[in-house]
């Protein structure tokens, strides 16, 4: 798995919509209103692609396949904009989350900046 980090404005779904393009993998984004203008950058860019939105997925036969099968028996998906993902599905902020295993491939950018706000709002709530 790869973990791609980056601010806004980085590229960040250019490398999705090309990491999807290359492996033939279905892109999930954020909501409805990301699906179309995520499809019509990977026009733009001569990359089509199969997107589609976390809420319409969860509710797909793909899903329940995936679910099934163990992701074994169907094509691959890469996550657009993970963070607003989890807050959704978990109804909450979700502040860190890791990964396991030697295939893990982090590139994280201005992620010190990240974690120090973090601690500061954090310690902010403990005085």
């Amino acid at each position: 798995m790869i973990i791609y980090a980056g601010n806004r404005r980085s590229a960040k779904t250019t490398k999705a919509i090309e990491l999807a393009y290359s492996t033939d993998s279905l892109l999930i984004v954020a909501n409805d209103t990301s699906v179309k203008a995520t499809f019509d950058q990977s026009v733009a860019m001569k990359c089509p692609i199969s997107v589609v939105s976390a809420n319409s997925y969860f509710k797909s036969d793909e899903f329940n396949r995936h679910r099934r099968y163990g992701g074994l028996e169907t094509r691959n998906v890469i996550i657009d904009d993970l963070d607003i993902i989890l807050n959704k599905l978990f109804g909450c902020n979700v502040v860190m989350a890791t990964t396991k295993g030697c295939n893990a491939d982090i590139n994280i950018r201005n992620s010190d900046k990240e974690i120090d706000k973090f601690y500061k709002l954090n310690n902010m709530h403990r005085k």
